[in-house]
């Protein structure tokens, strides 16, 4: 009997395609961990690298979220620094024949019915990929809602403008936003490689279903009622978040990691949680500014900062109890931690949301304002927002 069930209904199967980078691939896993807890299967399609930087991470993922590789066809997440822009090409040039090759043989199987394609939005072959092979397509914006408007409203926005910058059309506000304009977004909307590789990333999600964000609603609420209301022939806006894995703050950490006990120790709220993003870094000066900062303001504080730049900063720190560094640690379980008071971070969308769901204070340092980490700045301006009186 339950058989017959599941041939006639199959179980709902998503297809996620996140772009390659940690904060666009956490966000995606954290979206198909809330829907594994309501009993929808995901399959993640990556890079072969990728699958083993996901695999050997922690917490585990939920059985119904199955990695699935392609080939290395891009190159290594360890040096995409050096060319973004090359990197950003060839995720859009060589990423979609292995995936769609991929998708093709995940089609036929009767058993899991694949009912729609989950994409980033900077994937911008991936939705008409999936409409191609006759299968509903999402976008999936791993960055707010306000920032995703910013460039859905751009053509309209911007029509006639000069583009030079002191037109004084990039003061326009974002549709829903009282605060933040056109300007906020002129580093990447005024050059147009940049500006057509987004404008391409639009294209592409207005061809879809829907859009999903990782934000929630109650935080971007002017800019969502000024989304839905768009006209019908627009996708459907839905704001789903936090995309955060909250799901998995009651499982206890795997291993012994010794900043938890240091943590145990500290009072309540005396501690500053630091970290400044797993990719990009500031220059060695502003780094040493930034540390020397830390140590003179006898703050209590825990920095996650990867291995090579913790080489910079530890000479500098010197037998100082009351900073701790780690080059890793569990993003979400620290800032909810009573010791931790506050959150020192580059505004990346996914640690915006885990300071909010955590209820912490937020310094705010961007660090990157051009390409894929554009939103950087716009996101500091909307947490200074939120604090106005």
């Amino acid at each position: 009997m339950a058989d017959a069930a599941r041939a006639v209904h199959p179980p709902c199967h998503v297809v996620a395609l996140p772009y390659p980078g940690r904060g666009h691939v956490n966000a995606m896993l954290s979206l198909c961990r809330l829907l594994a807890a309501r009993g929808v299967a995901t399959t993640v399609i990556l890079t072969e690298e990728w699958v083993g930087l996901v695999g050997a991470a922690e917490p585990p993922l939920p059985e119904l979220v199955n990695l699935t590789a392609i080939p290395n066809v891009i190159p290594s997440e360890h040096g995409r620094a050096a060319d973004l822009p090359g990197f950003a090409d060839a995720v859009n040039t060589r990423m979609e024949a292995p995936v769609e090759r991929l998708l093709e043989e995940m089609l036929p199987t009767p058993d899991m019915a694949v009912v729609v394609v989950v994409a980033d939005f900077l994937l911008r072959w991936a939705v008409p990929m999936a409409l191609r092979r006759g299968v509903k397509a999402c976008t999936f914006c791993p960055f707010s809602a306000t920032n995703f408007a910013a460039l859905y409203h751009f053509e309209r926005l911007m029509a006639g403008s000069s583009l030079a910058v002191d037109d004084p059309m990039w003061d326009q506000p974002i549709p829903g936003h009282t605060c933040l304009t056109m300007r906020e977004f002129q580093p990447i909307l005024c050059g147009e490689a940049s500006r057509g590789r987004f404008m391409a990333g639009v294209r592409s999600a207005r061809a879809g279903q829907c859009v999903l964000f990782s934000s929630f609603y109650e935080l971007e609420a002017g800019v969502m009622d000024s989304l839905v209301s768009e006209e019908p022939s627009s996708p459907r806006m839905y704001s789903i978040g936090p995309c955060i894995p909250y799901t998995t703050l009651e499982e206890a950490p795997r291993g012994e990691h010794s900043y938890w006990a240091w943590l145990d120790t500290q009072p309540a709220g005396s501690v500053l949680y630091v970290s400044l993003g797993s990719f990009h870094s500031l220059p060695p000066s502003q780094l040493a500014e930034l540390d020397m900062g830390l140590v003179t303001s006898r703050v209590k504080f825990l920095w996650a900062l990867h291995d090579q730049a913790q080489s910079q900063v530890r000479p500098l720190l010197g037998g100082n109890g009351d900073g701790v560094l780690v080059s890793w640690c569990d993003q979400l379980k620290v800032p909810c931690h009573p010791s931790v008071g506050g959150f020192l971070t580059h505004c990346g969308m996914n640690s915006v949301l885990e300071a909010v769901f955590a209820g912490v204070p937020m310094l705010t340092l961007p660090i990157y304002r051009y390409g894929p980490a554009y939103h950087q700045p716009p996101d500091r301006r909307r947490v200074e927002d939120w604090v106005q009186p």
